[in-house]
C-alpha cells in the first residue's frame, strides 16, 4: 500500500520541535523580566556612570524596554568585552551599583549559556527528529517507489498485453480489411472485365454501325456527285445550245442587218447613179435645147462645133479608161487619184483623213523612208473589215506595223462615192 502523506512519526517531531523552541525563548525572556522586575533602584532613562580611573571614561548604557533578547545578548557581550579590556589594563573600583551590574550581567551569562545548550540541544533532537523522519520518509517513499515500480510493471505488462490485444486485433482487421479489399478488387476488376468487353462490343457494333452508314453516305455522296455531274452536264449542254442558238440568232440578225445594209446600200447606189444618169440626161437634153435653139442662127457652126465636141469627149472617155487600168495594176504616173499618197480616191481632204488616221497608231521608229501598197476591203457599215498588203516596203515589221495601224483605224473614214475597196500607197518618212 501507498504510505500517507502525514505520517504520525513528523507529526510528533513537529510538535517536539515547538516545545523546546517555547522553552527556549520563556528562558531568554525570563532575566530580563527579572531585571525589569527586581526593586533595584534604575533610572528612568538611560543609566551613565563615569569611572574615574587612570583618567580612562567608560560609559554604560542600560537596555532599553524594547530590546529584543538577541539584541540584549549582543549588548551584554559587548560590555563583558568592554569589561575584560578594562580589566586587563587596569585594576577598576568596585562600587556597590557595579557588583550588583556585574551580578546581573554573570547571571545573564548563565542565562545565555543555558539557552545556547538548551538551544543545542533541541537542534539535536530536531536533527535526530529530521534523521529518524527522513528515514521513516526514505522507508515510506521506498515502500512507495517499490509499490509505484510493481503498479508501473503490473500496468506496462498490462498496457503490453492490452497492445498485443489490439495489435492483434489490428492485425485482424488489416487482414480483414486487406481481404475485403481485394476481393473488392477481384470484383471490382471483373466488373471492369465485363465493362471493357461490353464497351468493345459497343465500339464494334458502333463501328459496324458507322462503317455501314460511312458506306451509304458514301453511295449517297456518290449519287449526289453523279446527278450533280449530270446536272451540271446538262446544263452545260444547255447553255451551249443556248449559246449556240443566241450565236445563231446574232448570227443571222446580223447578216440579216449586212444583208439589209447591203440591199439598202445598192439601192442608194442605184438610185445614185440612177439619180446621176437622169441628171446627166437632163444635162444632155438641157444642152441638146440650147444647142437646138442656137443651130437655127448658126447651124453649121454649131454642127461642126459638135462634131468637134464629140471627138473631143470620146478621146478623154478612152484617156479615162485608160488611165483607170493603168492605176489597177500599178503603173507609175497613173493619172487617177487611187494612186495618190493615202489612196482611197476622192479629194485631197479625204487623203488627208485617211493619213490622219493611220499615223497615230504607226507604232514604227525606223530611221529610212518606206512606203507600201495597201487594200482595204470594208463591209456594209464602211468598217474595215481585211487589210492586205499589195507591195511590201521590204521590211516585214514595217508592213506588219502599218497594217496594224490601219486596223487600228477606227472609225475609218467613209469614201466620199461610197466604195467598199479602198486602194492606196502608204510612205513613212522619219522624223
Amino acid at each position: 500500500m501507498r504510505p500517507s502523506k502525514h505520517s504520525p512519526a513528523p507529526r510528533k517531531t513537529h510538535i517536539f520541535g515547538w516545545v523546546i523552541s517555547l522553552l527556549f525563548h520563556s528562558l531568554l525572556f525570563a532575566p530580563f523580566i527579572w531585571w525589569y522586575l527586581s526593586p533595584n533602584e534604575q533610572a528612568a532613562g538611560p543609566l551613565q556612570m563615569e569611572l574615574w580611573t587612570e583618567g580612562n571614561e567608560q560609559r554604560l548604557e542600560a537596555p532599553t524596554q524594547s530590546t529584543s533578547p538577541q539584541e540584549a545578548l549582543e549588548t551584554t557581550a559587548s560590555i563583558d568585552e568592554k569589561n575584560e579590556a578594562s580589566q586587563s589594563s587596569y585594576d577598576p573600583v568596585e562600587t556597590p551599583l557595579q557588583e550588583d551590574k556585574k551580578d546581573q550581567i554573570n547571571e545573564l551569562l548563565l542565562a545565555q549559556e543555558a539557552l545556547k545548550q538548551a538551544e543545542t540541544e533541541r537542534l539535536e533532537q530536531e536533527r535526530i527528529a529530521k534523521e529518524k523522519a527522513e528515514a521513516e520518509r526514505l522507508a515510506a517513499e521506498k515502500q512507495r517507489q517499490e509499490a509505484l515500480a510493481k503498479a508501473k510493471a503490473e500496468r506496462i505488462e498490462k498496457e503490453r498485453l492490452e497492445q498485443e490485444r489490439i495489435a492483434k486485433e489490428k492485425a485482424e482487421a488489416e487482414r480483414l480489411a486487406a481481404e475485403k479489399q481485394r476481393q473488392e478488387a477481384l470484383a471490382k476488376a471483373e466488373a471492369e472485365r465485363i465493362e471493357k468487353e461490353r464497351l468493345e462490343q459497343e465500339r464494334i457494333a458502333k463501328e459496324k454501325a458507322e462503317a455501314k452508314r460511312l458506306a451509304a453516305e458514301k453511295q449517297r455522296q456518290e449519287a449526289l456527285a453523279k446527278a450533280k455531274a449530270e446536272r451540271i452536264e446538262k446544263e452545260r449542254l444547255e447553255q451551249e445550245r443556248i449559246a449556240k442558238e443566241k450565236a445563231e440568232a446574232e448570227r443571222l440578225a446580223a447578216e440579216k442587218q449586212r444583208q439589209e445594209a447591203l440591199a439598202k446600200a445598192k439601192a442608194e447606189r442605184i438610185a445614185k447613179e440612177k439619180a446621176r444618169q437622169e441628171k446627166i440626161k437632163k444635162e444632155k437634153e438641157r444642152k441638146l435645147r440650147i444647142a437646138k435653139e442656137k443651130a437655127a442662127a448658126k447651124a453649121k457652126r454649131a454642127k461642126e462645133a459638135k462634131l468637134r465636141a464629140k471627138k473631143q469627149a470620146e478621146e478623154a472617155r478612152i484617156a479615162s479608161e485608160l488611165s483607170d487600168i493603168e492605176s489597177m495594176v500599178g503603173i507609175q504616173h497613173g493619172r487617177n487619184q487611187r494612186n495618190q499618197v493615202g489612196g482611197g480616191g476622192g479629194s485631197n481632204a479625204y487623203i488627208r483623213k485617211v493619213q490622219q488616221c493611220i499615223e497615230p497608231r504607226l507604232v514604227y521608229h525606223g530611221s529610212r523612208s518606206m512606203s507600201l501598197t495597201y487594200q482595204i476591203q470594208l463591209d456594209a457599215f464602211f468598217e474595215i473589215e481585211h487589210v492586205r498588203i499589195t507591195r511590201s516596203s521590204g521590211s516585214p515589221n514595217f508592213d506588219k506595223a502599218a497594217r496594224a495601224a490601219i486596223m487600228a483605224c477606227k472609225p475609218f473614214p467613209i469614201p466620199p462615192n461610197n466604195d467598199h475597196m479602198i486602194k492606196g500607197v502608204y510612205r513613212y518618212i522619219p522624223r
